[in-house]
């Protein structure tokens, strides 16, 4: 047992030093109190008392400057401009990860512009309608804007920043289509077509190597474009590919799935391993060869693939293509990178069973990594420190690679 403390009946900033007293002065600096106890801790009280009306003294005087300046920046009023500046400190930088608040924050930049020092609480529909038909904007860009809104008003309704009037003013906002040179307003607008299996068979065909896999993987898992480009090795467990999609790990209880790696899929993570050998052991699964000697801003390993290199090479693959040239002339957009996600589930829908059975809706969207309140009703007895493999949502089976090259189904 240790020896007994010295100073334990003393007060606060108090010590004995051999057979006097020393009082530690706010600096840090000790002065001496003399020999006598008693008159030494009277002393010590009333210093103590002193620095902390003085310590209280300083924190309002901090306090009142920070306030006046606020005054003078127009923080405390409920504008537009300070509004935003909350919602992305306070919301979406919390909520939201790379991409999706990269677009989100541009959203956010385009509303301040119009609406700047405007009070919030003074933007009625008119002002609303004003500002998206000067931003000119798709039917599907307006969507996005207008998901922003809604999630702005919410912020300003759980901060009490609005009245009760304004809550729902975001979710009564209506697209207008933009106006046309002949004074007409476009009244139609282009959806992005679903992705065939003979689209899908061209674009591979025709994609360099690293591509191919890239698609394959996308293909067979079904996994959104941001999670097979962040996959990385350490996700492969027990010979199993956990993963916890990207758009449920801010939800109470994060969706989890797990592909058991056999066959295809098998076959794809051994070239992959490999690859990444020689690539400086690349931790990423799916990585590309590289002239580029710098990781610039946004990579953490030289062979990283990025999301704006998968769109653009997409894009210059699938439009010189005879299965997609015919959208020149067509009403819909063609299908993008991200399709692949929606041809994965109509196949497993399609030609895929478990014991016997066909996947239903639920089991698709599970497979997917969609939010699912009956499983979170299921798992929400794990914590997030508790991270089983058996918490991980068993994924299968998977497609025949070979029958869906060689055209035997679609």
């Amino acid at each position: 047992m240790g020896a007994p403390r010295r100073n334990k009946d003393l007060p606060k900033n108090l010590y004995l030093n051999k057979n006097s007293f020393r009082y530690q002065l706010p600096d840090g600096k000790r002065v001496s109190l003399g020999t006598d106890k008693e008159k030494a801790i009277k002393q010590a009280k009333q210093l103590n008392e002193k620095y902390e009306l003085h310590k209280e003294k300083l924190r309002i005087e901090a306090l009142s400057i920070k306030l006046d300046a606020e005054r003078r920046d127009n923080k405390n009023e409920p504008s537009f401009k300070n509004v935003i500046f909350r919602f992305e400190g306070e919301y979406l930088a919390h909520k939201f990860k790379d991409q999706t608040l990269y677009n989100k924050t541009r959203v956010t930049k385009r509303l301040e512009d119009h609406f700047r020092d405007k009070a919030l609480i003074d933007i009625e529909m008119k002002d609303w309608s004003n500002c998206f038909d000067s931003l000119e904007l798709s039917h599907d860009a307006f969507k996005k804007h207008k998901t922003v809104v809604t999630q702005i008003y919410e912020f300003a309704k759980r901060k009490g920043l609005i009245p009760p009037e304004k809550y729902n003013l975001g979710k009564l906002l209506d697209y207008t289509p933009p106006m046309k040179s002949d004074g007409v307003r476009e009244t139609n607008t282009k959806k992005r077509d679903k992705m065939s299996s003979d689209q899908f068979r061209d674009v591979y065909e025709n994609a360099p190597e690293w591509m191919q896999d890239l698609l394959k993987g996308a293909l067979l898992t079904g996994l959104r474009q941001g999670d097979l480009l962040k996959l990385r090795f350490t996700a492969i467990r027990d010979n199993w590919i956990c993963v916890t999609p990207n758009k449920t790990q801010e939800d109470q209880v994060p969706q989890k799935i797990r592909f058991e790696i056999k066959g295809d899929l098998k076959e794809l993570i051994d070239k992959r391993r490999a690859i990444a050998k020689t690539q400086d052991n690349c931790p990423y699964v799916f990585s590309c060869p590289t002239k580029v000697k710098s990781l610039g801003k946004e990579k953490t390993h030289i062979n990283q693939i990025l999301r704006s290199n998968i769109v653009s090479k997409f894009r210059k693959l699938s439009r010189p293509l005879n299965t997609y040239r015919t959208y020149n002339e067509s009403e819909l957009n063609p299908p993008t990178f991200h399709e692949i996600r929606g041809l994965s589930a109509r196949l497993t829908k399609k030609h895929l069973t478990i014991d016997g059975k066909k996947f239903d809706d639920r089991l698709i969207g599970l497979r997917l990594g969609h939010r699912d309140p009956t499983v979170n009703v299921v798992t929400s007895k794990y914590s997030h420190d508790h991270d089983d493999i058996e918490d991980y949502y068993r994924v299968e089976p998977l497609l025949d690679w070979n029958d869906l090259i060689d055209g035997n189904i679609s």
